[in-house]
């Protein structure tokens, strides 16, 4: 139960669905990945890091480069510099999931499918006119919900079918015929995260803010919106606040760049309980011998 592994300025948090979370004092630091020593790249931020299937997948920013590793390891898989910036490094889901990697890219409007090692990129456009991506999930097999990274579009959650091959990304209306809901969120979205208990809904969190920003779920099958609760006062500057929202094993992770994370008990879907505990940043700084800002949860 007691798994972290982080990045320099990311980091992944694995737990068992039916176990509740650890208190802070038992968290345990697995292991601490260096991409760009890895991928021979300038040092940049990490971001993102995504677990799937017992590999984690870490993307670095402005120096760009991606790569996996197997939970817990140091040792890369692989690790690459990129021609893009990618904001996100996935699996396929189903019977694609060791055939093919797909990336967001925040500086350029595609997606982009890569072979399982890393090789052959392929990049379709972003639906849409002019859109880039941040983060985004799988909802099944062949959906994908994202955030819009563009200016103007930041509110927004889109839906979108992925074909594996032929590279495919279209459009999922069966919210409305745009393919996306303008959010409640006050700036913008970070993340948008698929619940592990609660599939039908995915959370997602008012980022840039420090004023008691708030975090909400939508339900995947209607586009509803529904606000949960808000992570109090905040601090911090620049690419900051309210991060990552995730629900694992019936528990919401709050996690912020700069105060830590909340953990709530749920009681449904849309449904906020009682605080379950907190790992605050000091916490968090000890364990890690990091002193900066976290940007990314998993």
């Amino acid at each position: 139960m007691k798994k972290l592994l982080f990045g320099m300025v990311s980091f992944a948090m694995s737990l068992h669905a039916s176990a509740a979370p650890p208190l802070q004092e038992e968290l345990e630091l697995r292991a601490t990945i260096d991409l760009a020593a890895d991928a021979s790249i300038g040092a940049n931020s990490m971001y993102n890091p995504r677990l799937f299937d017992g590999k984690t997948y870490v993307t670095q920013l402005n120096t760009p480069g991606f790569g996996r590793y197997p939970a817990k390891s140091q040792v890369p898989e692989f690790a690459f510099s990129s021609a893009f910036e990618h904001r996100m490094i996935a699996p396929f889901r189903g019977a694609n999931s060791t055939n093919y990697l797909i990336g967001s890219s925040g500086a350029s409007a595609v997606f982009s499918r890569y072979d399982f090692n890393g090789d052959n990129r392929l990049d379709v456009p972003v639906p849409g006119t002019a859109q880039t991506v941040e983060g985004f999930d799988w909802v099944d097999e062949d959906t994908i919900i994202y955030t819009n990274y563009a200016s103007g579009t930041r509110k927004r959650l889109s839906l979108a079918t992925v074909v594996a091959d032929p590279f495919e990304v279209t459009p999922d209306t069966q919210w409305n015929a745009n393919g996306f809901v303008e959010t409640g969120v006050s700036s913008r979205i970070r993340n948008v995260r698929v619940g592990q208990t609660f599939t039908g809904f995915a959370y997602y969190g008012d980022a840039g803010q420090n004023n008691s920003p708030n975090f909400y779920a939508i339900n995947l099958a209607t586009g509803a919106e529904t606000l949960l609760g808000n992570a109090g006062t905040l601090t911090g500057s620049g690419s900051f606040g309210l991060w990552t929202v995730t629900e694992r094993g019936g528990y919401l992770y709050v996690q912020t760049t700069d105060n830590g994370i909340q953990v709530y008990n749920m009681t449904g879907g849309a449904g906020l309980g009682t605080l379950h505990t907190t790992y605050t940043k000091s916490g968090l700084d000890a364990l890690t011998g990091y002193t900066g800002q976290y940007y990314g949860f998993d």
